[in-house]
């Protein structure tokens, strides 16, 4: 069951991708999923690590799920786990869809407008 605040926001807030070393992956999940864990727990953040689908890549996605503050509290321990060594991050920010226009305005037009605005096109 998904919960809804005051607010609209789902009950988490923000889904983080952050790609680490896929060599590194084993160190932030820990023996028997003892690291990923002690995140999720400290952080009261769900943690999931996506192994690639062919096993040549070289980095390994680590979606993050919680509010935000926590979200970075444990975008913080895993990158101190792999010394810093991210690649690209993608922050996605949940939103119950009955928001969607109060954020969008009327058939997308609001946020149109805020991007050319910002970006001349």
């Amino acid at each position: 069951m998904v919960n809804y605040n005051a607010k609209g926001f789902i009950g988490r807030d923000l889904r983080l991708s952050m790609w680490i070393p896929a060599n590194l992956a084993g160190k932030v999940v820990g023996k028997r999923g003892s690291n990923i864990s002690n995140i999720q727990k400290e952080t009261k953040t769900s943690l999931l690590e996506a192994r690639p689908a062919f096993n040549e890549s070289l980095w390994s996605p680590v979606i993050i799920d919680g509010e935000i503050v926590n979200v970075k509290a444990a975008y913080n321990a895993i990158a101190k786990i792999v010394d810093n060594e991210v690649d690209d991050v993608v922050a996605e920010f949940l939103f119950d869809k009955r928001r969607h226009n109060f954020l969008l305005g009327r058939k997308g037009f609001e946020i149109i407008k805020i991007i050319s605005a910002k970006t001349s096109v």
